[in-house]
């Protein structure tokens, strides 16, 4: 099986995240195959390995974070945990959705438990800060 390895800097959560330093290695998955969480021994030296903490496996169509343990000095074992935001970023960045919480911003009219809106009116009276003359009438409405 072939398995291209990447350095990623970016966030976790994160669904376009920059491949850098492709490094295509072979290797052969341990019985039983967890698609979702597989195990793959590969044989390359540590220092080839150093740095790369993320993989894409063609035959299973998905990326996959890598935790790689040193068996010995050529035989390396990669503990890999799906990416399933990256190995369904097609899918998911072509569906609309409306989005009712954000960690900055909040919609008041969409319903919310955690975000406390107000039913009664609210009415603020600012006096201008000129005269008015007595028979001039001004109305301000805001809605």
């Amino acid at each position: 099986m072939v398995i291209k390895l990447y350095k990623v800097l970016d966030d976790p959560k994160c669904v376009n995240k920059a491949l850098t330093s492709e490094l295509t290695v072979s290797g052969i998955a341990r019985d039983p195959v967890n698609i979702t969480a597989p195990v793959i021994e590969v044989e390359a030296d540590n220092n080839t390995l150093a740095g790369y903490n993320y993989a894409y496996i063609e035959d299973y169509a998905r990326y996959y974070f890598v935790d790689p343990t040193n068996d010995s000095w050529k035989l390396n074992t990669l503990n890999l945990r799906c990416d399933i935001l990256t190995s369904s970023k097609t899918w998911l960045l072509a569906r609309m959705a409306t989005v009712t919480r954000n960690e900055r911003l909040y919609n008041a009219y969409l319903e919310d438990t955690n975000f406390s809106s107000y039913a009664y009116t609210n009415i603020v009276t600012k006096n201008f800060p000129l005269a008015v003359n007595m028979d001039s009438l001004v109305l301000m409405t805001v809605g």
